[in-house]
């Protein structure tokens, strides 16, 4: 037989995993991840803050393990251009990152009806636009559909990185569109 774990270990052990992968993330974060009402959100907090740092992002503060502070210190800011693909969980991030990462009135095209985490253009951090597959006489189009005109260097680099990490997978024949 096994050696039981201490039911408390087992919690910090979900907590820490939380904060890792979500952090930082806020008491209300938490609640909505566990499917609990603040209180008992709360109560675990309280009972294991020794193993968290509390860290303020743009005036948000929240909560994550010393060793993910340190990581998310030490990458620094999400520059660049990157596709990142449908449920991805920088898209997937606590509610209280959204208002950070989507633009106003973009929400619906992100996080679409039935739970669809669409793929996303992000922009130095910042989501830009929506992106769609589509193939046809063997030849993969990418088609990027922006919240706004995007400058001619994000649409290069979106170029570069659609060839870099998705071109094998997609075909050798992947190519990047902009929607009208």
């Amino acid at each position: 037989t096994r050696p039981r774990q201490d039911p408390d270990e087992a919690i910090a052990a979900v907590l820490a995993r939380f904060f890792d992968v979500y952090g930082p993330a806020t008491l209300q974060d938490l609640a909505r991840w566990l499917g609990v009402q603040p209180k008992p959100a709360r109560v675990l907090l309280a009972r294991h803050r020794d193993a968290l740092v509390e860290v303020d992002v743009a005036g948000q503060k929240g909560w994550m393990t010393p060793a993910g502070a340190a990581a998310a210190a030490e990458s620094g800011p999400a520059d660049g251009v990157w596709l990142l693909p449908g449920f991805d969980p920088y898209v997937l991030a606590p509610i209280s990152h959204r208002a950070e990462i989507i633009p106003a009135g973009k929400v619906d095209a992100v996080s679409r009806a039935a739970g669809w985490i669409s793929p996303v253009l992000l922009v130095d951090g910042r989501i830009a636009g929506t992106w769609e597959p589509s193939t046809a006489a063997g030849v993969t189009t990418v088609t990027v559909t922006p919240f706004a005109k995007l400058p001619r260097r994000v649409v290069t680099a979106a170029r570069a990185h659609l060839e870099a990490r998705y071109a094998e997978a997609r075909g050798e024949n992947a190519s990047l569109a902009l929607a009208s």
